[in-house]
């Protein structure tokens, strides 16, 4: 039981470091992690459409809890978890899609903009 919780925290803080990343990759002084920024976040929507909008990290933290796989309500459930300690009652889950979105593409627009300029 032991080794669940030890997963399960490294598991959470995974997720937790790629959603820093997703949100503040753009801004690394590096131009790899530009360029890795770039590849990362269509691969992560991709995963997400693939698993009916579900994160596979979330996937394998509710497994290790135990918690029955209901996808409609894995879906966000990270997120969900992070801003709850921020906002009460939660935005709906349109209003927390339309964010999640809007931040990943401005995100990824950066990056672009930034690999493009910097690699001519």
């Amino acid at each position: 039981m032991f080794y669940k919780l030890i997963l399960i925290n490294i598991l959470k803080s995974l997720h937790l470091t790629f959603l820093i990343f997703i949100i503040l990759g753009q801004f690394s002084p590096n131009l790899l992690f530009c360029k890795i920024h770039l590849v990362l976040i269509p691969l992560m929507v991709l995963q997400w459409q693939l698993n009916q909008g579900t994160c596979i990290l979330t996937n394998l933290e509710n497994a290790l809890q135990e918690i029955p796989p209901e996808k409609k309500q894995q879906q966000g459930q990270f997120i969900k978890s992070i801003l709850s300690r921020c906002f009460n009652p939660l935005p709906s889950d349109q209003t927390i899609k339309i964010a999640i979105y809007s931040i990943i593409i401005i995100a990824w627009s950066i990056s672009a903009v930034r690999v493009f300029i910097y690699s001519n």
